[in-house]
Parts: C-alpha cells; structure tokens; sequence
C-alpha cells in the first residue's frame, strides 16, 4: 500500500482501534482454584475407572449374546451345518444365526440388507472383516432364511461360493 493510501485510511484505523478499546471487556469471574507449592492434581481415577467398567460390561454382554446365538444355532442344525459349525465354517444352507456363530460374531458387526425373501450380510468395519475358518468373509446372501452364496476375500481377489463344489480347495 502507498503512503498517501495510509494517510487517507488514517482516521478509519484511528477509529476502529478506538471503538474496540472502548468496548466493555467481558470478564469471566466464577471461582478460580488456586494451588499452592506441594499440591498435587488429583488422578482422573473416577474416569477411568468409569470407562473400564463401561468396556467390561460391554464385553461381557457381547460374550453373552455370542453364547445365545451359538445355543440357538446348533439346537436345530442339520448333522453337516454343525460339523461346519464346529470348525468355524460357513455351509450353504445355513441360517441367520449360524452363520453369526460360525463367524464369531453379532448382528452389529454386518450391514444387512433385506429385499422381500433374500437377506444380504456384509461386514460393517472393512478394517475388521468378520471371517470364518477359510477366509475373510466380503458378501453373505440368504434366500429364505438359508444360506445362498458366500463370497470370500482372498488375496487374489473374491471368490463366490454358490454351489457345494465351490466350496473344497480346487473351487479356487
């Protein structure tokens, strides 16, 4: 800027700078804790120990959902489904809740989308991959309750499981 421009923009500046040390200041006066030497801030012990016992509790009612899934899954599964669910598999075939019990996991791990008869379950946290024994688990669709097709996240891209022959090694 010019000399001459800040001698025109002067008196604004002037006023400006005046108006806002006019201006009442706003002090906020609430009670002020003062320490002396050899005090000492307390802990956040109250807090953590509030958190711990929020993720305990938390953990110890996912472990018994977990269980409730697992109950209800292999009182009515066919001899192959539970052969399945004992090694952590998923089986075509399978319902809803076996499927959470052969991944190891609870409905809030899943986005599920539903459309008249087919439920489709994909995991909600990429990072975190609900999986079974064999691999990562991408894509899980059931078609009247039963499952349809599943589709594994393999190093060399996805493989989608739709018939039981797909399912043994050379299916990859």
């Amino acid at each position: 800027m010019s000399t001459p421009r800040i001698a025109q923009l002067a008196p604004t500046i002037f006023l400006s700078a005046l108006a806002a040390c006019a201006s009442a200041k706003r002090i906020d006066e609430g009670p002020i804790t003062i320490m002396s030497n050899g005090d000492r801030v307390d802990a956040p012990v109250r807090a953590t120990d509030a958190a711990t016992t929020r993720a305990l509790e938390s953990r110890i009612a996912g472990r018994d959902q977990r269980d409730s899934i697992v109950a209800v899954a292999y009182a009515a599964c066919a001899p192959a489904t539970c052969e399945a669910l004992g090694r952590g598999e998923l089986a075509l075939g399978m319902t809803e809740a076996e499927v959470y019990a052969a991944t190891r996991s609870l409905g809030s791990a899943w986005t599920q989308r539903r459309s008249g008869r087919v439920l489709v379950l994909s995991p909600r946290d990429a990072d975190a991959l609900a999986a079974d024994a064999v691999a990562p688990v991408a894509l899980v669709q059931l078609s009247d309750g039963a499952v349809a097709s599943m589709t594994y996240r393999e190093p060399q891209g996805l493989r989608t499981v739709t018939r039981t022959s797909d399912v043994n090694d050379a299916g990859r």
